[in-house]
């Protein structure tokens, strides 16, 4: 070690001191920084995860239930066309049926 008198080296040791003081300052920063950017991505990542999962849930609720209603419409669609069918096959059974009852008539008279 140097020999220096005793206030330059007091005055040496404060500025160390200080100097040292505002090193461990700045690596304190850096690290809480850097830590508080790791938590950041790690609950932007959790959050983004449960986004994901809830949009999914809620994308197929949605399609299950307009899946339901489409369904439902085919259902009554089909109805209508079967009851149309069968109404058409009813009536034209009717018609022949008359028809052959007049034609039974006719014969007989």
């Amino acid at each position: 070690k140097v020999f220096l008198r005793e206030k330059t080296e007091q005055k040496l040791e404060e500025a160390r001191a200080i100097r040292l003081r505002e090193v461990v300052i700045m690596i304190q920063k850096h690290v809480r920084g850097f830590q508080a950017r790791l938590r950041y991505k790690k609950l932007r990542n959790a959050v983004l995860t449960i986004k994901r999962w809830v949009m999914a849930y809620l994308t197929r609720k949605r399609f299950l239930s307009f899946r339901k209603a489409v369904i439902s419409l085919q259902a009554f669609v089909r109805m209508r066309l079967q009851r149309k069918r069968y109404i058409e096959i009813r009536d034209a059974r009717r018609r022949e049926v008359e028809e052959l009852r007049r034609m039974q008539e006719e014969e007989e008279a």
